[in-house]
């Protein structure tokens, strides 16, 4: 037993010094055909062109054979241009879960040293082994059996082995992947195991220091991750100068993501509201039915909702920049139209005039500001109608 934890923990002690090394990468491929993208930029403008690069400073694309450079602050989000699609998520044999959100699939896993590959048709997706915690082989019959005996904590590796129709979890410290054999140490012995019997693989790991960064989300065919830096150069993309992703399996970046505050998730520190017959206000549960508060929309991200006439007020996240989203009209009890005011402090920074069924962009800059305020009125002498605000947030 004793013999066995020693080389458990002599194979952490060389996991945690790959840790300390520079990880190995194949050399950048050969440029491949340009990906076309459309570009968000925090202005709501959109940019389409041919990809070229992104680095710490800039994205840059070719845009009717000339170069356009968007600075990296001011960019959104990146996706794929319609029309050209990436290569289809099918079916695949493995799948690869991890740190910062980490969830990939591939037709095979290799796995040599530091370095692991997911494989993918003619495509290798190459990240460091110690980004990966959980490696399962798909089977006919959904998700795999061994995943729920897993513990909470587990205390090694564990490799999951086929035992007639179950399974058993055996505790080793795994060291590598091939074709042929998932290759384990156990009782300080090195034993090759066949891959026809290894269900999956949970990797114990070494614990990810906190950090304030923010992640970039970037989706994939056949899956996603995270990453605190990307670049892009030949056609491929470098997640943290450790993973590179063909560039043609790319769907989109979400460099917004970890520097944006949805207003969902932010209490309304004052609000007022006027049912649009006074008289009603008195009965009980009509005050908080026009009052602005959180829908849920069928299939749809929550957002607010807020009727003629009321006013909320929103404390605006430390750093903010720009407050963005969508304003929709969300009902369509009356013809008459309504008029929407949002004000930075006591500066009136957006107005406009919104019929039944507009939806509207909003962008406004806050850098300045402590405070948004949102009104919503009716025009015309109607009764106007609800008006939601569909994915709005402050955006750092």
């Amino acid at each position: 037993m004793a013999d066995r934890h020693n080389a458990v923990g002599g194979f952490a002690a060389r996991r945690l010094a790959a840790l300390l090394v520079a990880v190995v990468l194949p050399p950048w491929p050969i440029a491949v055909a340009a990906v076309s993208v459309q570009v968000e930029c925090g202005s709501s403008a959109v940019v389409e062109g041919s990809l070229e690069s992104i680095d710490r400073e800039s994205v840059v694309l070719a845009v009717a054979g000339e170069t356009r450079r968007l600075p990296i602050a001011d960019v959104r989000i990146i996706r794929r241009a319609a029309g050209d699609a990436a290569a289809a998520g099918a079916e695949r044999g493995v799948e690869v879960s991890g740190i910062d959100g980490l969830r990939l699939t591939g037709d095979d896993l290799e796995w040599d040293g530091p370095q692991a590959w997911i494989v993918r048709g003619d495509d290798r997706i190459a990240l460091p082994v110690e980004r990966i915690r959980r490696v399962a082989w798909r089977t006919a019959g959904g998700e795999p059996a061994w995943e729920a005996a897993v513990p909470q904590t587990p205390a090694s590796d564990l490799v999951a082995v086929r035992r007639g129709d179950g399974f058993e979890l055996v505790e080793c410290a795994v060291v590598g992947v091939s074709a042929e054999t998932v290759t384990v140490t156990l009782d300080g012995e090195r034993i090759p195991v066949k891959r026809g019997k290894v269900l999956g693989i949970v990797m114990l790991g070494q614990p990810r220091p906190a950090s304030d960064e923010s992640l970039v989300r970037i989706v994939v065919a056949g899956g996603r991750l995270g990453g605190k830096t990307v670049s892009w150069r030949d056609d491929t993309l470098c997640v943290d100068d450790a993973i590179r992703v063909p560039g043609h399996l790319v769907e989109s970046l979400d460099l917004a993501a970890g520097r944006t505050m949805p207003l969902v998730d932010l209490p309304v520190e004052s609000s007022t509201s006027e049912p649009t017959f006074v008289a009603t206000a008195a009965i009980e549960g009509l005050g908080e039915f026009f009052a602005p508060r959180v829908v849920r929309p069928d299939a749809s991200p929550p957002a607010w909702m807020m009727r003629p006439t009321s006013t909320a007020t929103w404390r605006i996240p430390a750093g903010s920049r720009r407050f963005h989203g969508r304003v929709v009209a969300a009902g369509d009890a009356s013809a008459a139209a309504v008029e929407v005011v949002v004000r930075a402090d006591a500066a009136e920074a957006w107005r406009q005039r919104l019929t039944r069924g507009a939806s509207l962009p909003l962008d406004v800059d806050v850098a300045t500001a402590r405070r948004l305020t949102i009104e919503v009125a009716p025009l015309a002498g109607g009764v106007g109608f609800p008006v939601r605000f569909d994915d709005a947030a402050f955006e750092k």
